[in-house]
């Protein structure tokens, strides 16, 4: 979608104007959604202040309607997801940023009406809106789900793992630097557990920094612009071998790490992207469970969290940390729940 036909559309008032995420991708996730929904307000006739359904929306984004107009039929997860960013930027302009919506309110009133009385339609024109953004049922109702199948999430055992960050090596390539490349990403991802965004950020300077005297990556800005240092341990040296090789390929000395090859095998000046990262990851075959599994750039994330707790005996804390997570629920879930003997009816 062209985000800046949608700024300069016929709506009074765009929500792209409150976007406040520091993240990048955050904002990129915000303006799609936003996007879609001011599209669907235009094509509605609704001007999204004085005229608008956050309902009507929410049953758009998981009818068949969507389907009809060519674009895929949303999860109820990716659905809550929309309505949610939505919902939020209605409020940050109400709660934050009200100017511009009392301007536009009191231009629909009548310049010669008692100031009183337009100031008495704007601020009840505002409680309008408020109950509108709040609606309950708008809200979109998710499965609490306490359990997962060996099936839903991949977790790389650390043999499995290895196999997977030399498969770019042990794959035919069209130029040799592509597969040394592809294998120093798949390393430093499955090795340190950090984030593709992150990994496209990384600096030469980067992979060899040190954490109280151990040998670790730096993360100079990672999600919500925090700063992380994470120390390699015993991947240390796969983790060298890996970049000084890629190094010696790309002749890259400074700047950024990892780089766009060309159709020929050359390097570019540019940073490798993250949609090129995502590609990467899924190119090459992993086994997981005995099966082959199309891995994804989070799995090798919950991957890494499974063998620190499992292999090495690391705590949920120094995991979050190292995979830059504030709430350590969040590290419990990427690790999974390996131990559910206690809850199978046998006799032993």
């Amino acid at each position: 979608m062209n985000i800046s036909k949608i700024e300069n559309n016929n709506l009074p008032i765009s929500l792209l104007s409150y976007i406040t995420s520091e993240s990048e991708s955050s904002r990129d996730n915000e303006r799609s959604r936003i996007g879609l929904y001011e599209q669907w307000l235009m094509e509605n006739n609704m001007d999204g202040i004085t005229t608008f359904s956050l309902v009507e929306y929410k049953d758009f984004l998981i009818s068949h309607e969507r389907e009809e107009k060519g674009l895929t039929k949303l999860s109820r997860v990716s659905a809550s997801a929309h309505i949610n960013s939505i919902r939020a930027r209605y409020l940050y302009m109400l709660d934050n940023a009200p100017s511009k919506l009392r301007d536009f309110l009191y231009s629909k009133t009548p310049e010669n009406a008692p100031l009183s009385d337009r100031k008495a339609y704007v601020d009840e024109m505002q409680l309008r809106i408020r109950e509108r953004v709040l609606d309950k049922r708008a809200t979109i109702q998710l499965v609490q789900q306490s359990d997962e199948t060996d099936e839903r999430f991949i977790r790389l055992s650390i043999e499995d793992m290895l196999a997977y960050c030399e498969a770019p090596l042990n794959t035919k390539q069209s130029h040799e630097i592509t597969g040394v490349r592809d294998s120093a990403i798949l390393t430093i991802l499955c090795m340190t557990g950090i984030r593709e965004s992150e990994l496209v950020n990384l600096d030469v300077n980067d992979i060899f920094q040190k954490l109280s005297g151990y040998p670790a990556v730096e993360i100079r800005r990672g999600k919500g612009a925090k700063q992380r240092v994470v120390p390699y341990g015993e991947f240390h040296d796969y983790i060298v071998e890996r970049i000084q090789l890629w190094q010696s390929y790309s002749k890259i000395e400074a700047g950024a790490l990892f780089r766009a090859l060309t159709k020929w095998g050359t390097v570019r000046q540019s940073r490798i992207s993250k949609r090129a990262i995502t590609n990467i990851v899924g190119q090459y075959p992993a086994t997981f469970n005995g099966k082959a599994a199309t891995m994804k750039p989070h799995d090798c994330r919950r991957s890494y969290a499974r063998i620190l707790r499992y292999e090495f005996n690391i705590s949920i804390e120094g995991i979050a940390k190292n995979l830059g997570h504030s709430d350590t629920k969040t590290t419990q879930s990427y690790i999974g729940d390996v131990d559910v003997s206690n809850r199978i009816p046998r006799r032993d």
